[in-house]
């Protein structure tokens, strides 16, 4: 009997407490503490589409088979020069030209180019008249020389000529600054001369002359002191064609310059 007692009072006591409980959440809840509305619905997660279908990985052609390197080729050095005497010698000097092998100190007098030299001398009519003259050409690469030359003759026949002249350039002597050309010419010759009588009274003077064609052979030798001035010699005979002519033996001093 205590003991039914005893168990309602506790069932009792347990009720009392959870009522006050609710009405203290109840009342917390109603003064103001903040409520959460349940969370959206997002509905079903989205579907993607399959990857695209890029096809099979391409292949690709097998590298160009450029076989084995070729050997490099390389040209020709250029020419080596020679300097001359006192400088560095980096080749032999040039090979012989005209037949020979010329001395260095030449300088390569055979070489293309214009000359001029003034003649001073003994010829004309009778080989007894004072000359003096000019004569110049050009000097072809196949030393072929082309050129001419004009002598006055001062003496009892007064004479003056001028001719075209065609020769060639050779160095025949080995090692020297030598030129030899040996040439023919073909022009033109005046003569002219005074004839006066025995003086009596007055003195009573004639002059007469003619011209006529020509022909020369002859040669000229020259030494190059530097590489264009030289000096040397002229020997010619001239043939007169005139009827009744004559042959002049000719020889001149020269001197002149080679550009």
């Amino acid at each position: 009997m205590l003991r039914s007692t005893a168990f309602r009072s506790v069932s009792l006591g347990l009720v009392a407490a959870t009522g006050v409980l609710a009405t203290t959440f109840a009342s917390t809840a109603s003064a103001g503490e903040t409520t959460y509305a349940p969370p959206p619905n997002y509905g079903p997660a989205p579907t993607y589409a399959p990857p695209p279908n890029y096809g099979p990985a391409p292949t690709y052609a097998p590298p160009p088979n450029y076989g084995p390197a070729p050997a490099p080729t390389y040209a020709a050095p250029p020419p080596q020069q020679y300097y001359g005497p006192g400088q560095p010698t980096y080749a032999p000097p040039p090979p012989p030209s005209y037949g020979y092998n010329y001395n260095p100190n030449a300088m390569d007098i055979g070489r293309p180019g214009g000359t001029i030299a003034g003649v001073l001398g003994f010829g004309g009519y009778g080989s007894s008249g004072f000359g003096l003259g000019v004569e110049g050409g050009y000097s072809l690469p196949s030393h072929v020389y082309i050129g001419g030359n004009f002598t006055y003759f001062a003496d009892t026949f007064g004479a003056y000529l001028f001719e075209v002249q065609g020769g060639y350039d050779l160095a025949v002597i080995p090692r020297a600054p030598v030129l030899i050309r040996p040439y023919a010419g073909l022009g033109y010759e005046h003569i002219s001369f005074t004839s006066c009588g025995t003086p009596t009274l007055s003195l009573t003077c004639s002059s007469a002359g003619g011209g006529s064609f020509l022909i020369s052979l002859g040669a000229v030798g020259s030494y190059f002191f530097t590489r264009n001035w030289f000096a040397g010699v002229d020997l010619r005979v001239d043939i007169v064609t005139a009827t009744g002519g004559y042959t002049s033996f000719d020889g001149f001093a020269m001197g002149g310059y080679k550009f």
